[in-house]
């Protein structure tokens, strides 16, 4: 059946398209088209373009910062002493603000086995989650630092972060402020993990 319908088709299209010069290229999309059984008009597709936008604030001295703030960006740059990166020997520190007040701070830790390293921020909330359970983090403040070169404007963290502080927010039911500076220059504070990661991956798709 399929046989008899396809010859008439392909000569209906073609008809069609002749008047406009194209006769190839209208052939070979309605054989696609009976190949998988949709009959759809050549110019069914569409695209449409859509927007995800994100903001922050962006502090010119983190003097500007709020008490708690600062001492939480003291913590983590005091943590930078703490790295253990001889391969890269680029330093980051974390610091974690934690609902009863506890802050808890923590260095990237790196391995000859590059894949093996472990984030500043990664160290901070796992630590965070084993010594204070169910507490929840409010905050998190990251620095970086490179001896090659002065890092004026804000490191952020990596994907792999961005989801781990996308997943600890959804474990403790608490959005974390973050607050980011390199080791000189302007910081930048962002109210919750999706405004760094706004596609994040979550439980809903499992």
């Amino acid at each position: 059946m399929m046989n008899d319908v396809l010859p008439s088709i392909i000569r209906k299209n073609r008809a069609q398209v002749t008047d406009s010069g194209n006769i190839l290229f209208a052939t070979s999309r309605n054989v696609a088209f009976l190949e998988i059984g949709i009959h759809l008009p050549i110019n069914f597709y569409t695209m449409r373009t859509q927007t995800i936008q994100t903001s922050y604030s962006v502090y010119d001295s983190p003097d500007q910062l709020p008490d708690a703030d600062q001492q939480l960006l003291s913590l983590a740059k005091s943590s930078l002493g703490n790295s253990y990166s001889p391969y890269s020997n680029f330093k980051v520190g974390a610091a974690a603000l934690l609902g009863n007040g506890e802050m808890v701070g923590g260095s990237n830790y790196e391995n000859a086995s590059y894949p093996m390293c472990i984030c500043a921020e990664q160290t901070v909330l796992t630590t965070a989650a084993n010594c204070f359970p169910n507490v929840p983090v409010v905050a998190l403040a990251v620095t970086v630092k490179n001896p090659k070169q002065v890092i004026a404007q804000p490191g952020p963290p990596c994907g792999a972060c961005r989801q781990v502080i996308c997943e600890t927010e959804w474990k403790n039911h608490q959005e974390m402020r973050i607050i980011l500076q390199g080791e000189a220059g302007p910081v930048y504070v962002f109210e919750k993990g999706l405004d760094l990661l706004p596609m994040a991956f979550d439980g809903s798709y499992l």
